[in-house]
């Protein structure tokens, strides 16, 4: 009869920690979403940036795929993000779901750690 009575107090504590935890998920879903494309992106073109020609490795079927998937996930998490804000012109910065490979794209040249010199 003890387990009844514990039932009755565990049940509405476990239904509440479902509703906020529930809600806290959907609410920082795009932005870890955001965050965990990037990352992910960071990682993978780290894994190919001591290729000598990036953009010959960018082109394999491979690398397409997967960079493709990223720039996906990031462009859904702007979206989603853009959405809960109500936002009213979507397609221009779902546009910016590329800014990171092209700026790894760019910057790669100043990124070697070959070329540091420390004093």
């Amino acid at each position: 009869i003890d387990s009844i009575y514990d039932a009755l107090f565990f049940l509405p504590i476990l239904a509440a920690t479902h509703a906020v935890c529930a809600g806290l998920l959907y609410y920082s879903f795009p932005y870890i979403t955001l965050v965990l494309s990037i990352i992910s992106a960071a990682r993978v073109l780290s894994k190919i940036h001591r290729d000598a020609n990036l953009l010959r490795k960018l082109a394999t079927r491979e690398m397409a795929c997967t960079t493709a998937i990223h720039i996906l996930l990031h462009a859904f998490s702007i979206a989603s993000i853009l959405v809960f804000f109500s936002a009213t012109n979507l397609m221009p910065l779902v546009l910016l779901a590329v800014l990171p490979l092209i700026i790894f794209i760019l910057t790669r040249s100043c990124s070697d750690p070959a070329k540091l010199t420390f004093r």
